[in-house]
């Protein structure tokens, strides 16, 4: 038994290594279709090459990027410091002006915010570098590439991020990272939409896109052909080939009839079954990206078999805000409040009332119930239509009915004892005058 016997190891098999291919191990063959998969997406069943940049070519996938992008960067981000009484806006916190007006000397809050979500939605990731001053103080926050950054767990367990730079590669630490992942497998990378799922969906649309293209650059389309009864000497195929480029090819030549030699007889031409169903197959594309990225069809103007007046594109927006726009932001705020704000009373919030849709006269309707019921302040209300204050007055709550502020209210009960005053006597109603016409008793 060890260490007091001893025996000859074993001669153990080697067995090579297997490394997957990659562009930074040029000792590693890379064939033809691993190559397009890296640089250009690789090809899908239609056809085109697809990856996360080349995606957006398709307008369905930048329409759906840009309103989710727009719609959560136009949403303010503010923090806000918990009380026991509620929570106040902490404007003078040093953290603030980089999350609600400019992250870094570059970029706005707008256009930080409209990048994390285009990142998110193709890459799958976000990061962006966590700087500091000298006293360990946060000064702002820069974005990175996703391509660039390759989270890793040590055998520790802690987390920590492999920044590739143009002079080498440098680790950043977890808490020095604002890492927003989307849905994934192992908690630590988010997967890519594009390439999980919306890969071939996209190079379907592509193809129906060129195939459109080229069949209204290229094609003939005319309403007949005249057929030649002899067949046709070189000379003549010559001519008829140069008639077709200079009379009957593109758009603007549809629907001319095509005359060849003569002896010529008629044949109608229509259009065919699968010319037909081009536009509905190009609709079914646009429904399935739009199911993919979880916005609603109409917004890309696909409501042919939908309602959308009234309460119908009312719940349709609602159900959009809570299924699709509310989960991406509980993302980025809790990253946000995991990273910056941990172990104190201060959190970061979107501000969601930017979210709901509604005309003026709606909007001053509930405003003005607000006010009425004591939920809301009068000067809270102007300063969402953008008013002036009503000065100290307005800063105090009021009741419905005699419009009473409650301090008002709470001083009068004390000064009666908090006892209800008695109720008045019963009047009598005053004699009516007899009638002189009347008899005597």
């Amino acid at each position: 038994m060890w260490p007091f016997s001893r025996r000859a190891p074993e001669v153990a098999e080697r067995i090579e290594p297997t490394i997957q291919a990659t562009l930074e191990n040029p000792n590693v063959p890379i064939n033809q279709e691993s190559l397009a998969i890296i640089i250009g997406g690789g090809p899908t069943m239609a056809g085109p090459h697809v990856n996360e940049r080349s995606s957006l070519r398709n307008v369905d996938v930048f329409r759906c990027v840009s309103i989710l992008s727009g719609i959560v960067a136009s949403l303010d981000l503010n923090i806000y410091h918990l009380q026991p009484a509620g929570r106040e806006l902490a404007t003078g916190h040093r953290v603030f002006p980089f999350l609600h007006d400019a992250p870094n000397d570059f970029m706005t809050a707008f256009s930080w915010k409209e990048l994390v979500m285009l990142h998110c939605l193709l890459w799958g990731n976000h990061y962006s570098v966590i700087e500091y001053d000298n006293a360990a103080r946060v000064v702002g926050f820069v974005p990175l590439l996703p391509w660039q950054v390759e989270p890793f767990r040590r055998d520790n367990g802690t987390i920590a991020y492999k920044v590739r730079l143009d002079d080498g590669s440098e680790i950043v630490e977890s808490e020095d990272m604002l890492h927003i992942p989307g849905i994934g497998f192992d908690g630590l990378r988010g997967l890519s939409v594009i390439s999980a799922v919306g890969r071939q969906a996209i190079g379907t649309s592509l193809a129906m896109e060129e195939f459109t293209a080229r069949l209204h650059s290229n094609g003939v389309k005319p309403s007949g052909i005249g057929k030649a009864k002899e067949g046709i000497s070189p000379s003549s195929f010559n001519r008829m080939r140069q008639q077709f480029e200079n009379f009957y090819s593109g758009s603007s030549n549809a629907g001319k009839t095509l005359w060849v030699d003569s002896g010529t007889e008629w044949q109608a031409v229509q259009m065919s079954p699968v010319d037909a169903e081009t536009l509905a197959s190009r609709r079914y594309s646009t429904a399935q990206i739009c199911n993919i990225f979880g916005v609603p069809a109409m917004l890309l103007n696909e409501n042919a078999d939908m309602t959308a007046w009234g309460a119908g594109i009312e719940q349709i927006m609602l159900g959009f805000q809570i299924t699709t726009i509310n989960p991406w932001l509980r993302r980025m705020e809790n990253e946000f409040n995991r990273k910056l704000f941990l172990g104190t009373r201060y959190r970061a919030e979107y501000e969601r009332e930017g979210l709901i849709v509604m005309d003026a006269k709606a909007k001053a309707e509930l405003y003005s119930k607000l006010v009425a019921n004591a939920l809301m302040r009068p000067n809270e209300g102007l300063k969402k239509f953008n008013l002036p204050s009503a000065g100290p007055a307005g800063d105090k709550l009021y009741m419905q009915g005699a419009m009473r502020s409650l301090d008002s209210i709470a001083e009068a009960e004390a000064t009666s004892g908090g006892q209800k005053p008695a109720p008045a006597p019963p009047q009598r109603e005053p004699p009516q005058p007899s009638d002189p016409r009347s008899p005597k008793p």
